[in-house]
């Protein structure tokens, strides 16, 4: 829960930097030594360590579910959000819109989500009592966001 928490901050700063002065556009960076920055400090490549960490942790696999629910959906709907910006701002400042970068969340993030959040949901479905169907309500809305971030990396893919 605190995770969620966390990420529901990130978020929200990344949502008000862009509400109030919009994405910079190409043109209108800040060059810190040799690096180019946007002048909009959430906005970088960082915020995808925060996606991979979550939806693909360290240990290895996809994350532990449905303990890391709150967390998981609300990683999803950031990244959702990502992708959704970026895409309508025409502009790549966090890297979520590179090939490579889509390829990666596609098949190493995404792809084992979706088989884990599939499974359960199944077993939930086919033992069918009150604790179970609370788990499916539970998942539901993980489940719609992840098959929508599936979705509009398929439709960036086929765009390149």
């Amino acid at each position: 829960m605190q995770a969620a928490i966390l990420i529901g901050f990130v978020k929200e700063e990344m949502l008000k930097e862009y509400s109030q002065k919009g994405l910079p556009k190409n043109d209108e960076v800040v060059v810190e030594g040799d690096e180019v920055c946007p002048r909009l400090p959430f906005w970088d490549t960082n915020v995808l360590e925060l996606v991979e960490m979550l939806l693909k942790p360290p240990q290895g696999g996809p994350p532990s579910l449905p303990e890391q629910n709150d967390a998981v959906l609300s990683i999803l709907n950031l990244y959702r959000f990502l992708l959704i910006t970026e895409s309508t701002g025409k502009t790549n400042y966090t890297g979520v819109l590179s090939e490579a970068t889509l390829w990666k969340a596609y098949t190493e993030w995404l792809l084992p989500l979706r088989a884990v959040v599939s499974r359960i949901m199944a077993e939930n479905e086919k033992d069918c009592c009150e604790f179970e169907v609370d788990d499916i309500c539970a998942f539901n809305p993980l489940q719609l966001v992840l098959h929508r971030c599936i979705e509009l990396i398929e439709e960036k893919l086929q765009q390149s």
